[in-house]
């Protein structure tokens, strides 16, 4: 499964940085992303990129949710 992944650029070196969120949607991505350039004073560039990671987050009415994977579902909880 393929996902969307945010990168930014948040201090002089010049190196793309990114977190464990993926969307399913470009769009969301992008969304998340502009979003962290606005509240992030450092941010001098962002950009979305695809990613073989499987989905992690959705955003749903403007809210960021995390999504929940078939394999969370299936474990066992520790006893």
């Amino acid at each position: 499964m393929s996902s969307w992944k945010a990168e930014v650029i948040a201090d002089n070196s010049g190196r793309w940085c990114g977190n464990g969120l993926r969307f399913a949607t470009k769009a969301e991505a992008q969304q998340y992303a502009l979003n962290l350039a606005r509240h992030w004073t450092m941010v001098e560039r962002w950009r979305v990129i695809e990613s073989d990671d499987d989905v992690s987050h959705v955003i749903a009415d403007g809210r960021l949710c995390i999504v929940r994977s078939p394999a969370a579902d299936s474990e066992t909880p520790l006893k």
